[in-house]
């Protein structure tokens, strides 16, 4: 059984990981960059600002695309971490656990340390947004809070997909060798599908067996398959 402080410790440091780089990222992109933060920025900033310049737009976009990708990367890193104390394998709660404290730990960064301390309090004055000159880059502690709550929700329902999906991949479900990697990521819908062909299959067989017999012969079920006509392993 892994120990959660074991679990806690190791989602921390990759938390702390986590927050370094975005946080880094955001202050300097606040400081040089300011117009890629134009939407987070109150509305008279935006009303003043004119509109965002092709070189801002792509690192907008592409700064979007990074920032995502260090949200998902970074969770599963520390999950294939886990994996060694857990001798090979995490159970749901674990890997969501983890999953969870890791991005709870860049949000609780981003609304003590970015949000309210520097944004708020120490660097209004040095985010300058052009054409908003003199107008200060703050939307209050309170706007801040309310983006944080939104943050615990989306992590927490960030955390259970990559639990679920970490516990799920790899693991081999009985009868589906072969079956190729859906089987081992989506147990439960595979197996609704794959019996729902299969008894297409069956039923497609007994219509084809039947079709063109006399009465007689066709007036009993067919051997094996009981007075349902559906073969036994798909009768209830």
């Amino acid at each position: 059984m892994l120990p959660i402080s074991t679990i806690l410790s190791h989602s921390l440091l990759y938390g702390a990981v986590l927050s370094l780089l975005l946080s880094a990222f955001i202050v300097v992109t606040l400081l040089v960059r300011p117009m890629i933060w134009l939407n987070d920025a109150p509305p008279e900033i935006r009303a003043a600002a004119g509109p965002i310049g092709p070189a801002d737009l792509r690192l907008q976009r592409w700064g979007g695309v990074a920032f995502i990708g260090l949200l998902i990367v970074v969770p599963f890193v520390a999950l294939a971490g886990l994996r060694g104390p857990a001798g090979g394998s995490l159970t749901f709660g674990q890997a969501a656990l983890s999953a969870f404290v890791v991005l709870m730990t860049f949000n609780t960064v981003d609304l003590l340390l970015l949000d309210w301390l520097l944004v708020e309090r120490l660097l209004p004055r040095r985010i300058v947004i052009p054409g908003a000159e003199g107008l200060r880059f703050t939307t209050g502690d309170a706007h801040h809070f309310r983006g944080f709550l939104i943050g615990t929700g989306l992590s927490l329902a960030a955390a259970v997909v990559m639990g679920g999906w970490r516990c799920s991949c790899g693991k081999q479900v009985p009868g589906s060798r072969g079956q190729g990697r859906a089987s081992a990521l989506f147990p439960g819908p595979w197996n609704l599908i794959s019996s729902y062909c299969r008894y297409l299959s069956y039923a497609a067989t007994w219509e084809s067996t039947n079709s063109g017999t006399d009465p007689s012969s066709a007036s009993g079920p067919a051997p094996g398959r009981g007075r349902s006509g559906l073969p036994p392993a798909l009768r209830r």
